[in-house]
C-alpha cells in the first residue's frame, strides 16, 4: 500500500506542471513521420522502450498521441492478457513473487498491443519494486508519470468542453 501511495505522491507534482492543451492531432502526425524531427516515431518509440530518463512531457505527448498512427494501434481489439493482470491483481496485497512474476510477463504481453496502459504500467511498477528490480521500477515509473502527463494535459477532465484526450477508453478510467 505505501508503494501505492509513494507512487501517486510522486505523479501529483506533475499535475500542477502539466500545460493544459487539446493534442493537435495534424501536427504531432507530421512531427513523428518526419525522419529529421526530434519526435520521430520509430527513434522515440526505441526510447521509450529502453525507458530513456530524458524524455519529456512533449515527447510523451508525441508518443502517446503519435500512436493512433501507428499499424499496430487497435481500440477495439480485446487483450486478453489484461485479463490476466486484472485477475492477479485483485489480489493485492497478497500479492506472491510468483504473481509478481507472471503480472510482469502479462504486462509486457500486454504493452505489445498497448504500450502505454496506465493500469499495466502501474501494476509492473509495483511487481518490479516487490521483486526489488529498481533499475526496472525506476523505469517503468518514468513511462507511467510521462504518461499520465501526457493524459492530464490535455485536457481538465472534469467537464465535457475540456476532456482528457485518451487512445483506449480503459486509460480514462485509469486516470
Amino acid at each position: 500500500m505505501k508503494k501505492w501511495i509513494g507512487i501517486l505522491l510522486m505523479i501529483i507534482p506533475l499535475w500542477g506542471q502539466a500545460q493544459i492543451a487539446a493534442p493537435d492531432d495534424a501536427a504531432i502526425e507530421v512531427a513523428i513521420r518526419d525522419v529529421g524531427s526530434l519526435y520521430y516515431y520509430p527513434a522515440l518509440m526505441q526510447r521509450y522502450q529502453r525507458g530513456d530518463s530524458l524524455l519529456g512531457r512533449q515527447e510523451y505527448r508525441h508518443l502517446y498521441y503519435g500512436y493512433q498512427f501507428d499499424p499496430n494501434y487497435t481500440p477495439r481489439e480485446t487483450i486478453s492478457q489484461l485479463d490476466s493482470v486484472l485477475m492477479i491483481v485483485r489480489h493485492v496485497p497478497n500479492i506472491s513473487l510468483d504473481q509478481c512474476r507472471q503480472l510482469i510477463r502479462y504486462g509486457a504481453e500486454v504493452m505489445e498491443k498497448d504500450p502505454f496502459n496506465p493500469q499495466v504500467l502501474n501494476t509492473m511498477t509495483y511487481a518490479y519494486g516487490r521483486l526489488g528490480d529498481v533499475e526496472n521500477e525506476r523505469r517503468s515509473a518514468r513511462r507511467f508519470d510521462g504518461v499520465m502527463m501526457a493524459i492530464i494535459s490535455s485536457g481538465e477532465g472534469s467537464e465535457e468542453k475540456s476532456p482528457w484526450h485518451i487512445l483506449y477508453f480503459s486509460h480514462a478510467q485509469d486516470v
